[in-house]
């Protein structure tokens, strides 16, 4: 079992739960012996008797990552039925972890399925590249903790049409919706905390950029219909410059600066 993909305790989504499925999918655990979950190598496959080795010997003593094949049609080598239908390979480490020493190659290949993994945690060293890998337009990005994250304002969950931006396993982005789907769907979210509309996203965006409050109302207004704030849902906050924010402050001064 791989770490989640998002904090504990954090909101999550249809789709980072989808996603979290299907790399946690049983058939991807530890498969073979009953009483120490590994089995050994390809070679050794046939000679395998139950409870006969220790963890040790079914690593041949060696630390790091060991390449397993798809499950064995062997009775008391299928431990889940799932497991003997599908081929992939996996590479483990001495813990039973999804885990690859060559870091730069996947350390699960399975169909429509590439996985980048070490020492249980989803991850990959590549910066730039996403870390779960299927086929056409689906990717996902996570950081060094192997949780849903990417930086640059760009989506770390891009799936079928889709889009969700994370923050280090929470649903964030401060200038636009944190998830989109391709039915018109938006949702809005600060460091993992839902807000009810694009209104209020802005309004938490001027009081970061300008120190508007957040219950000033036509401060926003005002610096919203400066800016030319566009009604497309997808598209960016721009940041308002120095003289706009003086301006409305004159206009529609904070109640916490005193105004009266």
């Amino acid at each position: 079992m791989l770490h989640h993909l998002w904090q504990r305790g954090a909101e999550t989504t249809d789709m980072a739960r989808t996603l979290d499925g299907l790399v946690n999918e049983a058939r991807y655990e530890w498969f073979g012996c009953p009483r120490f979950g590994l089995h050994v190598s390809d070679d050794d496959a046939a000679a395998c008797r139950r409870c006969r080795h220790s963890r040790g010997e079914l690593t041949r003593g060696k630390a790091g990552a060991w390449r397993f094949s798809d499950d064995r049609h062997l009775p008391y080598v299928a431990t889940r039925r799932a497991s003997m239908e599908t081929t992939h390979a996996r590479w483990l480490d001495e813990h039973g972890r999804l885990h690859r020493r060559d870091r730069d190659r996947p350390a699960l290949i399975a169909p429509a399925l590439r996985l980048w993994a070490t020492d249980g945690h989803v991850r990959r060293d590549a910066a730039g590249l996403p870390s779960i890998y299927s086929d056409g337009d689906r990717h996902a990005f996570t950081d060094a903790d192997g949780r849903l994250h990417r930086g640059g304002g760009q989506a770390a969950i891009v799936w079928d049409g889709s889009a969700e931006h994370w923050d280090h396993g929470v649903l964030h982005r401060p200038n636009g919706p944190a998830i989109t789907y391709p039915r018109g769907y938006t949702g809005y979210y600060l460091h993992g905390v839902k807000l009810d509309s694009r209104q209020d996203l802005w309004a938490h965006w001027v009081h970061d950029h300008a120190g508007i409050d957040l219950d000033n109302g036509d401060a926003q207004s005002f610096i919203a219909a400066g800016v030319g704030l566009s009604k497309d849902p997808l598209e960016a906050f721009p940041v308002p410059d120095a003289d706009m924010v003086a301006l409305a402050l004159t206009l529609c001064p904070n109640m916490s600066d005193g105004a009266s």
